[in-house]
């Protein structure tokens, strides 16, 4: 299937700066909409290949680099830094600052939100928020409750309070990324843990928009994310009927190696989440879609689309009748 692709731009919510958007558009009659929210420390241009295979199958496609990310950072300096305080709420309203303008666009479209690792947290906390411009989420990457996540904010409040809210935190990396490439042999690289495959580690590596250290906000707002979207008041916001898909690789640190995302899943059923599914692939680590298995992933991410599509299809028929 031929598509056409856009490039649009809106203000932040941060008021640092405008957002950077690509939205791929396939030639036919579109069936839905899948928004990405992507992950710390890359970009989205990291997701043509899944926007391509969406696209082909009758998908539009649209996301945005994240405030301090990509094309949304306005110089160098920008990179990794939301703003002095609060900046993880900016990242949440930015992706409903484009889920409106596509919406308007398309405004009889099914649509579905899709987020990987940090972006997971975000799409977590939006859906607690805005899931009425939902019909499903895909959460990639995810991770559960982490006991070590309080130290990890005292850590940045202390790394703030000496060094300033644009400090490289090398120290709070050290201590977040610590022993991630434990499990695995023949480790090569500090980002082993992405994947299993090499070249996609080197080119991630060599990415100067993935290449950089977040700041000492943007560690404190990481937290903040992977916090909130873990208490229990948080389970207590989700509507039962949003259709939620978890999918992880049993070997991700990020996911606790499939405990923590097993972790959600199970309180998201105790929370009775009706249209639940998690999926947990063998050995792969932690960016699924650039894994070697990653058409398998594609695959299956777009059966659980085609299937929730065509419930809604069904659905609407029976009003119409």
């Amino acid at each position: 299937m031929s598509y056409k692709t856009e490039t649009m731009t809106f203000k932040s919510a941060s008021c640092i700066g405008q957002i950077y958007c690509k939205v791929y558009i396939p030639s036919g009659t579109p069936k839905a909409i899948i928004q990405i929210s992507h992950g710390m420390c890359e970009h989205i241009a990291r997701y043509r290949k899944f926007m391509e295979f969406l696209c082909d199958n009758g998908y539009i496609v649209c996301g945005n680099d994240h405030i301090g990310h990509g094309m949304s950072a306005e110089h160098e300096d920008n990179l990794g830094y939301f703003g002095d305080k609060n900046g993880y709420k900016y990242l949440i309203q930015d992706v409903y600052r484009l889920n409106s303008i596509m919406h308007k666009k398309y405004p009889h479209l099914p649509y579905f939100l899709f987020g990987h690792s940090m972006g997971s947290f975000i799409a977590r906390l939006y859906i607690s928020k805005y899931s009425y411009t939902l019909n499903g989420v895909i959460l990639c990457g995810t991770a559960g409750y982490n006991p070590y996540t309080r130290l990890g904010l005292l850590l940045c409040d202390s790394t703030i309070r000496t060094k300033g809210t644009l400090h490289r935190a090398k120290n709070v990396e050290e201590n977040i990324f610590r022993g991630f490439n434990r499990r695995y042999e023949n480790v090569n690289t500090s980002k082993d843990w992405l994947s299993r495959d090499s070249e996609v580690v080197k080119k991630y590596m060599s990415d100067n928009f993935c290449n950089f250290l977040f700041t000492s906000a943007a560690y404190k707002d990481l937290l903040m994310l992977q916090y909130f979207c873990n208490t229990s008041s948080w389970y207590k916001t989700l509507p039962a009927a949003l259709p939620i898909y978890l999918i992880s690789g049993d070997m991700d640190p990020v996911g606790n190696y499939g405990k923590g995302v097993t972790q959600v899943y199970n309180k998201l059923k105790k929370a009775d989440v009706h249209d639940l599914t998690l999926k947990l692939y063998p050995g792969a680590r932690h960016e699924l879609l650039n894994e070697t298995n990653s058409q398998e992933v594609m695959d299956d991410i777009l059966q659980w689309l085609n299937i929730h599509v065509n419930r809604l299809q069904q659905k609407n028929s029976l009003f119409n009748n």
